[in-house]
């Protein structure tokens, strides 16, 4: 394994590497299998669990004993300050709620702060360590291999090992595709050379875009933020290139439709999918790049959503589901409002009120997530609560800008944040923890550009 090369025999067997290289692996294996990888079962703990568990070991280790902690550093010493408030306003919500630490459900609950701990073990495994090949380069990668497991087929031997050993079995959704994207495109310009880094952007917007467009309204916004993002940030090369620039938009442009026919049809993988479901929809007859367009464009309803009106004091908006999303909210802030809880939140032992209706808890009645990060914290632990967990990214960015002095970081945060704001990805544990591990590593490897492909 090339990560593992140059390394002595005792170092490549040492305990810090077997961890190390573990950590790294599951980060990876997270983003290529998703939600059923963080569902399989190791000694009566599904991964997920584990993660929470482990990261909220190392939160109190880190709070109770930090002078001797391993996982702090010197570059983390404001965020553990910071995390100190935080676990101080976690322990008031649930004394005031009365709620029982000894319960689970309370730590599953309330995972969208544990998880934090991942920031701290990231950054102790990514400092110790010279040779990053393995995390830079498989991004790119895995998100080819999502886009074929998602669209084209998904291989049997891994279903058959997934649908044995997982607690369920499911596809991608937009918001972790989307990270997976960004976090390898970001990991190219930074690495790649320039021609090699912006062509794989292109190509890899035009392929996924339609795939967003079907499956997340969040996902294409947010995709759309960061590329152009990244054009304004690489401006100066595409003009100065624009010749062979052109050669790769004409070239996306047929890559885009390439996977708006794939998507809506199985015109070019039907062969591989007899017995097969995914995602895509019933096979559109007859075959045409207008009607394959229009269907993505139409699988998630595009024309509504910014049409916003008033009505008896509530914002209400013409597409379905986005108006879904505005009740739900506006109920639970009023609800908190009312119920004189907007300070300390609903608590984290009982499921959020407004889930219990059948409108919101999904078809099978077990959604508990408002599709909001920050309306969900403020359900939980209410206003203080929220404005903790915003000053802990705003925090990240400060600590990214005293060390490199730009801001580029938030070309990073800024869509995960955003298609955060319309999903429930932050609520799981596979999304946050790869988002965490990552952002560890900008923010101590930085956004600058630095060539080292050969």
């Amino acid at each position: 394994m090339q990560y593992l090369k140059n390394k002595t025999l005792s170092e490549k067997f040492s305990i810090s590497t077997i961890l190390r290289t573990s950590f790294f692996v599951m980060i990876l294996l997270l983003m290529l299998l998703g939600r059923p990888f963080s569902g399989i079962n190791i000694f009566g703990f599904r991964v997920g669990e584990i993660i929470v568990g482990f990261s909220l070991v190392v939160i109190f280790m880190t709070i109770l004993n930090f002078k001797k902690s391993i996982f702090v550093t010197t570059q983390q010493l404001r965020i553990y300050y910071f995390m100190r408030i935080n676990v101080l306003g976690f322990f008031v919500v649930v004394f005031y709620h009365k709620d029982n630490l000894l319960d689970l459900y309370v730590y599953k609950t309330s995972s969208y702060f544990w998880i934090f701990g991942i920031y701290f073990i990231s950054t102790y495994f990514l400092l110790g360590e010279k040779n990053q090949n393995l995390i830079i380069k498989a991004p790119s990668y895995i998100l080819i291999i999502v886009y074929s497991f998602t669209t084209i087929k998904y291989p049997d031997l891994i279903h058959d090992f997934l649908i044995r050993y997982s607690d369920k079995f499911d596809f991608h959704k937009g918001a972790e595709i989307l990270l997976i994207f960004v976090v390898a495109n970001l990991l190219n310009l930074k690495f790649m050379k320039k021609n090699n880094s912006t062509t794989y952007l292109f190509i890899s917007t035009g392929l996924f875009l339609p795939l967003f467009f079907y499956m997340s309204r969040g996902a294409t916004i947010a995709c759309l933020i960061f590329f152009i993002t990244c054009l304004a940030r690489e401006y100066k090369f595409i003009i100065a290139n624009y010749k062979s620039t052109f050669i790769v938009f004409i070239f996306t442009v047929g890559i885009f439709i390439f996977s708006a026919v794939n998507i809506t049809s199985d015109i070019f993988f039907g062969f591989l999918n007899d017995n097969d479901s995914s995602i895509v929809s019933e096979e559109v007859t007859p075959i045409s790049i207008e009607s394959s367009v229009t269907n993505v464009l139409e699988q998630k309803n595009y024309s509504g959503i910014l049409s916003f009106y008033f009505q008896d004091g509530k914002i209400f908006n013409a597409e379905v589901n986005a108006n879904w999303r505005l009740i739900l909210w506006q109920e639970i802030i009023y609800d908190l409002d009312v119920k004189n809880l907007f300070l300390v939140g609903y608590g984290y032992s009982e499921i959020i009120p407004a889930m219990l209706s059948a409108d919101n808890n999904g078809i099978d009645g077990t959604n508990e997530n408002v599709h909001n990060h920050f309306v969900q914290i403020l359900a939980r632990g209410g206003i203080v609560h929220v404005f903790l967990i915003a000053s802990l990214y705003l925090l990240f960015i400060r600590i990214y800008y005293n060390n490199h002095h730009n801001l580029k970081i938030v070309d990073f945060m800024l869509p995960i944040i955003f298609v955060s704001l319309f999903d429930t990805s932050m609520e799981s544990v596979r999304f946050p923890t790869v988002f965490l591990f990552y952002l560890a590593f900008f923010v101590i490897n930085g956004l600058q550009h630095k060539d080292i492909s050969k």
